[in-house]
């Protein structure tokens, strides 16, 4: 075996084609692997910065803060509601170790988050950046995805026709007749394939790590592994389609079938299932019901504001008159107290179709690797509904801490700067992706176990 292992090295660098299929390869990969790397490592270093401009800000309106509380008065209120609605310590949802696979993914999710005492879900949307949606697909796709798009190809495109172009040169009898077992000569072939395939996936990928300073080793050895599984799954399935009694161009035409079902067809189709499945909101329904709380808030604004001050008599004050802000805070939280559920159940279904289509990805091998990719980045959709139920509850504490210097008319002082609530992220990383990776794995023992009834085939001239 030993032997037509090198010989099969020997026969894949020899042909010129086959070196130019894998620097292309190489080239595009490297390239992605460096654009991606730079990118995980910019956006770790922003954030990173966000929190030290938070730090310089707060210690800054601390020092515009008095030192001991002042009467009671409006003023005094104002100043507590612009520090209370804008020094909230961020928000931040901690990046995997493998963020360098999906960056974009991440990014795109809302991982940095700016609470406040005023309605976050209607009005406070101040820490989203404004873009066009349609312009902002066109960007540069995830190292991830980029993988999963061209491995398959780079595997079809070294493998069709090993067997058919053989038998097309009349030398397959010659190949038969001096091997002792016909079939390992394509079993060799296919593995130094799958060897050279996976070389250049995981060279770029090293890289790509390399150049994240947030990168781990053992998201990197889980990506591997990713990438063994969906090449080997990719390397039977063509070994399959070679043992097949077809033209060159026929058994192109069939794995280049497979490749755009696996990496479009299943996708689309998988997630119109599991939308269909777990149903989300339609954005026109939440729309029209913050509209409506909303209204409905407004017109209770008074009502609202008697029945708060009833359930915290101690924050009442000499001062009767109530005006912003005062007078807008029972609403602000009326509003949230609407709308937020409505928002966390739009959360909930989506994370519950990424479940859902994690769970048979291993029907298209470029989408487990997706999968993968998604889950080792912490980019997928169900880390990001927990990332919002701790905003939520982080949240509700900020309120709780800021909302009685307002209500009650006496500010804030210095010293109340050193109680502030603080934002505790989940853990990071949502671990080994097993799901993707074994499940890849099983389709591909079983594609092989199909290729082992046929292997006879291949020893018959």
């Amino acid at each position: 075996m030993k032997r037509l292992l090198l010989a099969e090295w020997r026969r894949l660098l020899g042909n010129p084609v086959n070196r130019i299929l894998l620097g292309v390869a190489a080239l595009l990969l490297g390239a992605a692997a460096a654009l991606s790397g730079l990118e995980a490592a910019r956006y770790r270093a922003v954030a990173a910065g966000a929190v030290a401009d938070w730090e310089r800000g707060v210690a800054e309106a601390a020092l515009a803060l008095p030192a001991t509380a002042p009467p009671p008065s409006p003023g005094q209120a104002k100043d507590a509601f612009e520090f209370a609605r804008r020094m909230a310590p961020p928000a931040q949802r901690q990046p995997g170790g493998g963020l360098v696979l999906a960056a974009g993914s991440f990014a795109q999710r809302t991982p940095a988050i700016q609470v406040s005492v005023e309605p976050r879900h209607v009005d406070g949307r101040r820490s989203d950046p404004i873009a066009n949606p349609l312009l902002r697909s066109l960007g540069m796709p995830d190292f991830g995805a980029v993988t999963a798009l061209l491995l398959p190809l780079l595997v079809i495109a070294l493998s069709y026709g090993m067997v058919h172009e053989a038998r097309e040169l009349g030398i397959w009898r010659v190949v038969c007749a001096q091997a002792r077992q016909p079939w390992r000569v394509a079993a060799a072939a296919l593995l130094v394939r799958l060897t050279a395939a996976w070389s250049v996936a995981a060279l770029a990928s090293t890289l790509a790590f390399a150049l994240d300073p947030g990168a781990t080793w053992q998201a990197w050895a889980a990506w591997l592994l990713a990438l063994a599984a969906a090449a080997l799954a990719w390397t039977a399935l063509a070994g399959l389609v070679n043992h097949l009694r077809m033209p060159p161009a026929a058994a192109a035409g069939v794995l280049l079938a497979a490749w755009i079902a696996g990496m479009f067809v299943a996708p689309a189709a998988l997630g119109a299932l599991a939308a269909a499945r777990h149903p989300a909101p339609m954005p026109h329904t939440v729309i029209l019901r913050t509209r409506a709380a909303q209204d409905t808030a407004e017109q209770q604004e008074a009502a609202l504001l008697a029945r708060w001050f009833d359930a915290h008599p101690d924050q009442r004050s000499a001062i009767t008159a109530h005006t912003w802000p005062v007078s807008f805070m029972p609403r602000f939280v009326a509003q949230d107290a609407a709308v937020a559920p409505l928002l966390r159940r739009v959360a909930d279904a989506r994370a519950a179709q990424a479940d859902m289509v994690a769970a048979v990805a291993w029907l298209s091998p470029s989408l487990a690797l997706t999968v993968a990719a998604e889950r080792l980045a912490d980019a997928d959709a169900a880390h990001h509904a927990a990332f919002l139920r701790d905003v939520d509850r982080y949240e509700q504490r900020w309120r709780d801490w800021a909302t009685p210097p307002i209500m009650g008319y006496r500010g804030l002082v210095r010293a109340d700067v050193d109680s502030l609530p603080r934002f505790v992220p989940g853990p990071a990383g949502a671990g080994f992706p097993a799901a993707p990776i074994l499940g890849t794995l099983a389709a591909a023992a079983a594609l092989l176990a199909c290729w082992w009834r046929l292997r006879h085939g291949a020893a018959r001239p």
